[in-house]
């Protein structure tokens, strides 16, 4: 993808105009469609603890280390663009993205928007006019390996639900990629993106009864600066002090050495100018300083410039290799090197 809008202007233009919803709060099409359920939990910690509510009003929120019990948070998918591709892009390799299909999948969304439909069409476009051939090629062979990874740890969603005709509450296990479901595989991509990122947690419960592989609800990262005086920069800041000491100290002692030699009218040994290097370095500097020098040199020549390059959307490193001149200049440096060894 990224590689994509990068190189391609024209796909980077429809990319722009894409747009997705900002929350998803997805329920299975069973429940949608069985009028005689309600949900009275999705915290498996907890039991049904909460008020009964209708599967139209979503799903009640799992477990997590900030949903405590008998509290009411409905489950939700914070979604972007890039997700929803990705999402539409492994259900493409089980069924045909048709207007219908797309419809349904809104359908599945109780917080869905007027233009949720419009979103998706939009989306899928996108993938066949500019994706498919990767698709085919790259993507699906992962999906696939994916989708039964998945499908042998039986991922699933956990509520506990009640039939209202009967009164009799059970714990309801929903698979991610329910093969029952078409539709509802797409918000399942989306909750197993979700885990990938490191948002949610998959845990495996097992009872006297059974066992139950669940899906924990979406948990924020937390944003800390870091303290300044924390961060490891002494040491460059000290190479980068003494480069600079040196080289102020050779153009100090090169201007004396041109002025004396003005002064003298040239009355002077000239073969000693060829040994000023030589004698700033280990008499004016000093050794040490010397030897870190030719240090900051080798590393110079050992790292690749990696610069920040904007592309569009995209942001990427840039691997260039070292100018000439830059690395010309930094050989030259390692004949500190040499002096250091020669005067030891």
């Amino acid at each position: 993808m990224a590689s994509l809008l990068a190189a391609n202007a024209s796909a980077y233009a429809v990319y722009q105009r894409l747009a997705a919803t900002d929350i998803y709060a997805p329920v299975p099409s069973l429940w949608l469609n069985t009028p005689a359920r309600a949900i009275v939990g999705g915290n498996l910690l907890c039991g049904s603890d909460v008020q009964a509510w209708t599967p139209i009003n979503g799903l009640y929120m799992g477990f997590s280390i900030t949903n405590m019990c008998g509290s009411i948070f409905s489950e939700s998918i914070r979604s972007n663009v890039p997700q929803q591709l990705a999402a539409l892009g492994c259900i493409s390799s089980t069924f045909d993205l048709l207007p219908a299909v797309i419809d349904t999948i809104c359908s599945l969304d109780t917080f869905a928007p007027a233009n949720c439909t419009e979103h998706h069409s939009h989306a899928v476009a996108f993938l066949r006019s500019y994706l498919e051939p990767i698709l085919d090629e790259t993507f699906m062979p992962l999906v696939t390996d994916a989708s039964m990874a998945v499908t042998a740890l039986n991922v699933s969603i956990a509520q506990y639900v009640v039939d209202t005709t009967t009164n009799v509450t059970t714990l309801a296990l929903v698979p991610l990629l329910d093969a029952t479901d078409l539709p509802w595989q797409f918000y399942g991509w989306c909750l197993l993106f979700e885990w990938v990122a490191g948002h949610r947690d998959v845990v495996r419960f097992a009872g006297d009864r059974g066992t139950a592989t669940v899906l924990s609800a979406a948990t924020q990262p937390l944003s800390m600066a870091p303290d300044p005086n924390a961060l490891p920069r002494s040491f460059s800041f000290l190479c980068l002090y003494c480069v600079q000491y040196v080289t102020v100290t050779l153009i100090v002692v090169g201007a004396a050495v041109v002025v004396s030699a003005v002064y003298h009218r040239g009355h002077m040994e000239a073969m000693n100018l060829f040994c000023v290097n030589r004698v700033v370095g280990l008499v004016w500097v000093g050794r040490p300083v010397i030897f870190l020098r030719s240090l900051t040199a080798i590393w110079l020549l050992n790292t690749s410039p990696l610069p920040l390059v904007v592309a569009g959307a995209v942001t990427h490193f840039a691997a260039t290799p070292l100018v000439w001149y830059k690395t010309l200049l930094a050989t030259s440096e390692l004949t500190w090197f040499v002096y250091v060894l020669n005067d030891i």
